[in-house]
């Protein structure tokens, strides 16, 4: 069973849930070896809601909302450039030196309801146990327990929204001006159930036909949580379609628009041919769907979706499309009952991936991008002020990898914008016989940017 990823579920907690906590139990921060670390929680005043594994893998588990097994074990660590000195690295660092073998933090995630910041947790654990004040761990503090051996780190509260046997993937979100935050999220029906995928073989099977099973494909839905109250999902498409990411926005007049990539032209293995995905868009009010709306027009793919309501109350879909062999950002935004005409954003000839869009209360709206223009991953953005563009510029254009841009304008009008930091090399060449390179999962972090007064 998978459920909506946390970065979702963290903003609509943050919305709309001030009296619900959560926290990040980090342990083994100084084994030396591999160790078990079950234990218990509780709190009062107030309930433990949900119990989340943070790197469980094996056989870690949650009992329910009372407690946990899991244990730390043995990991292999690329080098990293992130400071030792945080977040337990250090104490990490010196039990890996002390032993010869490099362990792997383990961890649970808490959410706790109806709770002050006077509420008091305790954590009973085989290694030892603690007892501590909410108020103890505010926002942006990490906190030792046990001579550094736990970490403690607060979170937003964040609780499931889904639970069926599909999977529910590329989430997003928007609140509307009721406080009702409106998401979206592609639900993919495999075709062999995981269980059957995941089964040991005691015997050698007759064939393997079984492997074969065409997949249900993938389905859009929309779903509401006001205040603690989740609405009834609302089916944007019908199931067996094949979606690439979505988005949604809420217009002036309250209506909600959902954008998404799809491939209509999908057929179930192995009757697919070639894919073509388009942006398509359709609006949801008073318990009606609008008709679909094409708004990408080319034989090439249209993908990646963002969306955003600038002040007007227009909403604005900015997409990535390849047009010549190219991909490149595009928008479109509302124009009265319609939508204005396809405007190229980007500028460069080579590559441009993953946009990101947010507007100002003045009236500006911001398109982020990474382009591979200069041989290396930079991010750009453009701003349009009354729907008007001004100049592409660059944010992050150095030799390092920087990508995947997010953003916001805050209330003085400053636009920050953050992106995925890697190394100069990251993502390429690197291997047996490639020694200088950086492999995909070492050497991230978070680049970020405040862009004040132009």
């Amino acid at each position: 069973m998978k459920i909506l990823v946390l970065p979702l579920l963290l903003l609509t907690a943050t919305a709309a849930f001030a009296e619900d906590i959560g926290l990040r139990l980090r342990f083994g921060l100084t084994d030396k070896e591999a160790t078990a670390w079950d234990g218990t929680v509780t709190v009062a005043p107030g309930r433990v809601a949900l119990i989340g594994g943070w790197r469980f893998a094996q056989d870690d588990k949650v009992d329910g909302v009372t407690g946990w097994k899991a244990r730390t074990r043995p990991a292999v660590l690329g080098k990293r450039s992130n400071n030792p000195n945080k977040g337990g690295k250090r104490a990490q660092a010196a039990a890996a030196n002390a032993s010869g073998v490099a362990l792997g933090d383990n961890g649970v995630l808490f959410t706790f309801a109806e709770v002050t910041e006077d509420s008091q947790v305790t954590i009973k654990t085989v290694m030892g146990e603690f007892t501590f004040k909410l108020a103890d761990v505010p926002f942006g503090k990490s906190v030792d327990q046990l001579a550094g051996a736990v970490e403690l780190q607060r979170t937003a509260a964040a609780f499931p929204l889904t639970s069926e046997r599909s999977d529910e993937d590329y989430p997003s979100a928007a609140i509307g001006a009721d406080g009702t935050t409106w998401i979206t999220a592609t639900s993919y029906t495999p075709g062999l159930d995981r269980d059957e995928r995941a089964k040991s073989l005691d015997k050698e099977p007759a064939d393997l036909k079984y492997l074969a099973k065409a997949p249900g494909g993938d389905q859009l839905w929309l779903r509401s949580v006001l205040g603690v109250e989740a609405g009834k999902a609302v089916a944007i498409t019908e199931p067996g379609r094949d979606i690439y990411k979505s988005a949604v926005a809420v217009d002036g007049t309250g209506r909600v628009w959902v954008a998404w990539a799809e491939n209509q032209a999908y057929q179930p293995f192995p009757n697919n041919p070639a894919p073509s995905f388009d942006i398509w868009v359709r609006s949801f009010k008073d318990g009606k769907l609008s008709e679909s709306v094409k708004l990408s027009d080319s034989k090439e793919s249209d993908v990646w979706p963002a969306a955003a309501t600038d002040s007007k109350g227009r909403v604005w879909v900015a997409w990535q499309g390849a047009r010549d062999k190219v991909f490149r950002i595009f928008a479109r935004h509302q124009d009265g009952e319609g939508w204005s005409k396809e405007e190229q954003v980007s500028t460069q000839t080579r590559n441009c991936w993953a946009p990101a869009i947010t507007a100002a209360k003045d009236g500006r709206v911001a398109i982020a991008w990474d382009t591979y223009e200069k041989g290396d991953y930079d991010v750009w953005l453009r701003e349009f002020t009354d729907g008007q563009a001004g100049d592409a510029r660059p944010v992050a254009n150095s030799a390092t990898y920087e990508a995947r841009p997010a953003m916001t304008y805050d209330h003085d009008g400053a636009l920050w914008v953050s992106w995925e930091n890697g190394g100069p090399t990251w993502g390429k060449d690197f291997g047996a016989y490639a020694k200088q390179g950086i492999g995909l999962y070492r050497q991230r972090q978070i680049g970020l940017a405040i862009l004040k007064n132009g």
